[in-house]
């Protein structure tokens, strides 16, 4: 009996293992003993159970710890990029101007990038509003000449007719360079404060309708943000405030 072999023994499930040997008389004769030994079954399955309870509860730690350590180090690893995402947000909202920081090497062509773009926004606008000024000025002057001479000349009520469709030909152009600079392409929000920049507005209406003794209050919250280029919001505020 080489192999281990469950049987019940008194009621008992048991497993026995033996092993036979030729003992050797005086009188050479050989007889063959046999050498059982048995166990109980519940003795072995419980340090079996056992055995297998401390392997499972050993797999679990280890589980956790390598759960732990895995997303600690994925944590670790994705920081760079909240920190550019966070950085981009700042610059869509008009707080920052590029993305800043140091980044890891797999990083820095996307950061790069980004810089670049907005480097080329920035002089593309640049040279758009400039180009939209040099042609504000180029068709003003025209105009104001022809309201000159149509005051000169005293011709009725024709006269009227021909202030009104100069002065629509002006609010036009005004009107479509507006338009042109709010719709050039841009894709990132700037911001400016609102407060000194009516200010300016105001200053400059009482330097130029001095004579008029007008009266302009302002009244306007010290942190209220306008979202758009400190230019827009001049010539937006300079229109209404010529115009009443």
């Amino acid at each position: 009996m080489q192999q281990l072999t469950e049987s019940d023994y008194e009621g008992r499930k048991i497993f026995w293992i033996g092993e036979s040997i030729i003992w050797e008389h005086e009188n050479n004769e050989e007889k063959i003993y046999y050498f059982i030994v048995g166990e109980k079954q519940s003795i072995l399955t419980s340090a079996v159970d056992k055995f297998k309870n401390e392997v499972f509860a050993w797999l679990s730690l280890s589980g956790i710890v390598l759960l732990i350590v895995f997303s600690y180090a994925l944590s670790i690893s994705l920081r760079p990029l909240k920190t550019a995402q966070q950085q981009i947000e700042l610059i869509r909202l008009g707080e920052i101007q590029k993305v800043e920081g140091d980044f890891p090497e797999e990083l820095i062509p996307l950061t790069s990038s980004i810089n670049q773009l907005l480097d080329s926004e920035t002089r593309q606008k640049n040279r758009f509003r400039d180009s939209l000024g040099n042609l504000a000025h180029s068709l003003k002057t025209p105009l104001a000449i022809i309201k000159g001479e149509i005051d000169k000349q005293k011709i009725g009520d024709p006269e009227n007719v021909i202030k009104k469709q100069v002065s629509r030909i002006d609010d036009i152009v005004r009107y479509q360079l507006n338009r042109s600079v709010i719709s050039s392409g841009r894709t990132l929000v700037k911001t400016c404060a609102v407060e000194p920049e009516v200010i300016k507005i105001i200053d400059a209406l009482k330097k130029v309708y001095q004579r008029k003794n007008i009266k302009i209050e302002c009244r306007v919250q010290s942190n209220t943000i306008f979202p758009g280029d400190a230019g827009d919001l001049l010539e937006l505020v300079g229109n209404l405030t010529e115009n009443a």
